[in-house]
């Protein structure tokens, strides 16, 4: 099945819950693992998606986005296996475009309040982060304009 929509946009804060769970083929797109279960549970639990982490706590993606998290100079996207979608790829693009830095680093779960805020992107778009299990995430709009901004200005591809 194939659905053809507008590239999305900028979506409503998502909360997410983590778990102790990586896709075994990281770099392969596909829902036929753990990763559908603990998006069901997630919701079940009054989340909107799963953070999937390591048994060390290293954060890698939720199950169906990208997720980066802002420092002082941009965003920083975990350094782990995980599917490196389009649209992080093209923010990675775009962003030093508008003077935004963005790196890769390890990112652990209990380190997260050291960070600004963070944000989910995928193929409909990105949205912020306000809450990760119990702990609330700070929503910067400018940040956000910022990411938005750069994904809007990716060119499109002549077809």
């Amino acid at each position: 099945m194939v659905t053809v929509r507008e590239p999305g946009g900028v979506s409503s804060p998502q909360r997410l819950q983590s778990v102790r769970y990586q896709r075994p083929d990281p770099h392969i797109k596909h829902l036929a693992t753990g990763q559908a279960f603990y998006s069901r549970l997630a919701r079940r639990n009054g989340f909107d998606d799963a953070l999937l982490t390591a048994p060390d706590g290293i954060i890698s993606e939720s199950s169906i986005a990208n997720i980066g998290f802002f420092d002082g100079t941009g965003v920083v996207w975990p350094d782990a296996p995980l599917l490196h979608g389009i649209t992080m790829e093209l923010l990675e693009h775009q962003l030093p475009e508008l003077r935004v830095r963005s790196r890769r680093a390890p990112v652990r779960l209990q380190d997260i309040t050291l960070f600004e805020g963070a944000l989910l992107s995928n193929a409909r778009g990105v949205a912020a982060v306000s809450q990760v299990d119990g702990v609330s995430l700070p929503i910067h709009a400018e940040r956000m304009k910022t990411i938005a901004d750069a994904y809007a200005s990716v060119p499109w591809d002549a077809i």
